[in-house]
């Protein structure tokens, strides 16, 4: 029932795969000028019962409720088996995931690459020698640096140590360049954010913060996971 695209590539899938064990008899559809058309919607009856159909596919682009359930109920009358392909066809292909949520059908339009043990693989290789070759040729010396200067400016720790909700929902450290007045980002146990032209962030922790150089720590983190 329909003999538009969905409806051809539907009757290509048939016709090239005999194994599948069903024999395409033709369209029924009210397009004009098709010669794989071998008669209207109204007449369905008709051709289920000279042609001697055995199962009947429903392929309509457009398919009012009224009309879907004429065509069921003629196929129930003769005892026919009748298939809906829906009009969202056009979402099958390599980029979309089919599923189930109880009895409800799911399109999932965006594939995580990570799903595949072999991207997860190559990403972990990449996160660590990247992490590595950072550590090594840039933190290696930037890092004394810094903690230097973070000293000379402010009393307290080189690193900001917060914790952060990461993959599965599991705890980690995060670590930083303390930009902050000691322990200043937190009073009375509640995390405070820093706004601008906040006071608490120190002359050479406003340099770190501009340059992202505070955020270089977390390579740390990539090794750690």
């Amino acid at each position: 029932m329909g003999a538009g695209e969905i409806g051809k590539s539907f009757k290509d899938t048939l016709n090239q795969n005999p194994d599948l064990g069903y024999k395409f008899i033709g369209f029924v559809d009210d397009v004009v000028n098709d010669p794989e058309i071998i008669a209207g919607l109204s007449e369905l009856d008709n051709v289920i019962k000279s042609n001697h159909i055995d199962e009947v596919v429903i392929t309509l682009a457009t398919n009012p409720s009224e009309r879907l359930d004429e065509i069921i109920r003629v196929c129930n009358i003769n005892a026919k088996r009748v298939h809906i392909i829906p009009d969202y066809f056009r979402f099958l292909s390599n980029r979309f995931n089919i599923s189930a949520i109880g009895n409800f059908p799911i399109i999932t339009a965006r594939q995580e690459p990570l799903e595949e043990a072999n991207r997860r693989f190559l990403k972990r290789t990449f996160d660590i020698v990247f992490s590595f070759l950072i550590l090594v040729l840039i933190l290696s010396w930037l890092y004394p640096l810094i903690s230097i200067l973070i000293k000379f400016n402010s009393k307290g720790k080189v690193l900001f140590v917060q914790q952060r909700i990461g993959t599965k929902n599991e705890m980690f450290n995060c670590y930083k360049f303390r930009t902050l007045t000691s322990d200043s980002s937190r009073e009375n146990d509640k995390f405070t954010p820093v706004v601008f032209g906040d006071k608490r962030v120190t002359s050479v922790g406003k340099f770190l913060r501009i340059s992202n150089i505070d955020e270089l720590p977390q390579f740390f983190n990539v090794l750690e996971r």
